[in-house]
């Protein structure tokens, strides 16, 4: 067992049910860790934290908003999160996940986004359908996400980085990087 109160001993082959995320069985799209703190994401503007200890607790999602559904996260910085969702959603969290305000809002039309990575700095890429890649190079601190040309009209599922670049996941088998 480690600092954290985690079993590294089973390398992943043992489960024990330990809480819930939410209240209500909501369906976590997206999990992560980061600092001692865990944030998991949902439909209906649903996210949710944890210690250590996982204890989870419900967070502060400003503005709520009943639409939105976050469907991935990404550790970022010392102990904050980044995630994404449906019509082009971006939250950022600095606080351990419990308090999250919005990079680049919501709209209808926007783009659904189903993946976010870190490159453990201030990068961060997100993707999603009709082959959408948004970037950030301020730790999605102001609200300008840059578009990158995938060449492609594919949905990108997901995103992360390599130690050198991010590497991204599509449709049909498609890989860019």
């Amino acid at each position: 067992s480690n600092a954290n109160n985690f079993s590294t001993v089973n390398a992943g082959t043992t489960w024990t049910t330990n809480s819930a995320a939410f209240t209500v069985a909501y369906t976590v799209q997206g999990l992560g860790f980061n600092g001692g703190s865990f944030a998991a994401v949902a439909f209906g503007d649903r996210i949710g934290y944890a210690q250590a200890s996982l204890n989870w607790a419900p967070a502060t999602v400003n503005p709520a908003n009943p639409f939105v559904q976050d469907l991935a996260v990404t550790p970022l910085g010392v102990n904050g999160f980044a995630a994404c969702g449906i019509q082009g959603d971006i939250h950022i969290s600095t606080n351990g996940g419990q308090t999250w305000n919005p990079s680049r809002g919501f709209a209808f039309g926007n783009p659904d986004l189903s993946g976010i990575a870190s490159d453990g700095g201030v990068n961060l890429v997100c993707v999603g359908t009709g082959g959408t890649i948004y970037t950030s190079a301020d730790s999605g601190a102001t609200s300008t996400w840059p578009s990158a040309n995938s060449h492609t009209t594919a949905k990108l599922n997901a995103v992360a980085y390599t130690g050198s670049g991010f590497i991204v996941a599509g449709d049909g088998g498609l890989i860019l990087t």
